[in-house]
């Protein structure tokens, strides 16, 4: 009996050891686009801010000559022994030491996004495991956080471009990860199994009659289900077969998902999403149903974010508008607008401090109703959404650079009330105030000045005046006499 129980026993420590071996986690700052597999947006730490451009450091990547747009965001792993930031260019894949902030290593993606394609967001599990997709197919490369060479390997469609786009996410038991792909279908992959290949194929996973994009990065629920957008749908796939288990119509006419996220505290158990048509709905997970839709831009919205309270979610437009929702009933107020579009999804750090990063080349701080601080990068264009690290630097990606902000070397608007601040009084009260005060008296200097001389120049054109006529009335006498 003891031996049985012994091996019993072994055989379910080795059972153990398979499953740990083929599944993986999410953890860390921000391992995946939005953060977690809900799409929230929401930050472990608060953010930085600065008055100017000082506070930054900048890792310059790829050349990019045709000054293609860039979406895809950076991700933080912080395995090994210092935190990396994945970035990618045109055609590269770059890991970058946080401490040195140079490249530990470079990968080639061109395989699979071709040229002038977009590629899709990135993913790094817990273990080092990275996936990034293309419009040709998918990437996986697996760090081990030292000074080897990454391992590298790829899937290729066979057929033609499919754009492997929109994702990827993890699933809930961390043992597949799941794309939605531009021609329609939704592919999941073992994590770390080789040669890569799907572990299941949804070729209809919005039960539509045509030919529905998948393109805007799934989610998943704590119980496992993932959730993908199909042109004006929404579906739920069992994670383990990719079955649809059930469909829904979000919107009417042409309109397509921006974007989705997961409710969270007061609004757990509700998805929302936004649409190509200014459009935002909530579905009741349980009673798969539309709670409300409500029309709110004239833009186009991506990626909406989830505030931890989950009373609020915030979404951006194409119109350069950011907006706050209520998770309730869908009543929208603009908090912002930028003077050009805004197509990142909006961070959210632990005081409720909402992150964009707009096309004029800005990221915008705004907390509450007010715009608390606009960091200023040199580059004219912003595609991406913003990423936090740890320690709450902020990290945005240009055309052909990252930039980091980091809070250490910045004045925190968090810890105090600006107003009161030495250095707002200064800069923006004292020193105006004071110029202003000696503009004005100095202008008016001058005009005194200006007149005096004019009086002055008057005063002796009339002695000269007086003295050439006393000349000539004495003159004249002395003719008459």
């Amino acid at each position: 009996m003891a031996n049985s129980a012994a091996v019993l026993a072994l055989v379910c420590v080795w059972a153990a050891l398979l499953v740990c071996a083929h599944a993986a986690v999410l953890e860390g700052p921000w391992p995946k686009f939005g953060a977690d597999k809900g799409n929230s947006g929401q930050a472990s730490t608060k953010g930085p801010t600065a008055y100017t451009g000082s506070c930054q450091w900048t890792y310059v990547g790829q050349a990019n000559e045709l000054r293609d747009a860039t979406y895809c965001s950076p991700v933080v792993w912080e395995g090994g022994t210092e935190e990396t930031i994945l970035t990618v260019y045109p055609s590269e894949l770059h890991a970058v030491n946080v401490t040195s902030q140079e490249a530990r290593w470079k990968v080639s993606t061109s395989d699979i996004t071709g040229e002038n394609t977009v590629p899709s967001q990135l993913l790094v599990t817990s273990t080092g495991i990275i996936w990034l997709g293309g419009e040709y197919g998918v990437l996986r490369v697996k760090d081990d956080g030292g000074t080897a060479d990454p391992q590298v390997a790829h899937f290729l469609s066979r057929t033609s471009s499919r754009g492997f786009v929109a994702g990827p996410t993890l699933t809930e038991d961390g043992k597949l990860v799941v794309f939605g792909l531009r021609s329609g279908q939704v592919v999941a992959f073992p994590v770390s199994s080789s040669p890569i290949k799907p572990q299941w194929t949804q070729e209809n996973p919005c039960n539509s009659t045509g030919l529905l994009e998948v393109n805007s990065v799934p989610v998943v629920d704590e119980d496992g289900t993932v959730y993908v957008a199909c042109g004006p749908r929404v579906s739920a796939l069992d994670p383990t077969t990719g079955a649809v288990m059930w469909s829904i119509t979000l919107w009417n006419g042409t309109s397509s998902s921006g974007g989705m996220c997961l409710g969270s505290g007061a609004s757990n158990g509700r998805l929302f999403a936004t649409s190509s048509e200014g459009e935002v709905a909530a579905v009741d997970l349980l009673q798969r149903s539309v709670v409300w839709w409500a029309e709110v831009s004239g833009g186009s919205f991506g990626q909406p974010s989830m505030e931890a309270t989950g009373w609020f979610l915030y979404a951006s437009a194409s119109d350069g508008t950011l907006y706050r929702v209520a998770a309730v009933d869908g009543a929208a107020q603009t908090l912002f607008t930028a003077f050009l579009p805004i197509y990142g999804q909006p961070l959210i750090d632990t005081q409720q401090v909402v992150y964009v990063s707009a096309s004029d080349g800005k990221v915008y701080a705004v907390q509450g109703d007010e715009l608390v601080n606009t960091l200023v990068m040199p580059s004219t264009d912003l595609r991406t959404s913003p990423t936090m690290g740890k320690d709450g630097t902020l990290y945005v990606q240009g055309f052909e650079s990252m930039f980091a902000f980091v809070p250490e070397s910045c004045q925190d608007f968090h810890s105090h009330d600006d107003k009161k601040a030495w250095y707002y009084w200064l800069v923006v009260v004292f020193l105006p105030i004071v110029g202003g005060v000696c503009v004005l008296f100095g202008t008016i200097a001058l005009i005194m000045w200006i007149r005096k001389r004019k009086l002055s120049r008057q005063l002796e054109e009339d002695l000269l005046i007086n003295e050439d006529a006393d000349s000539w009335a004495s003159s004249s006498y002395a003719t008459v006499s």
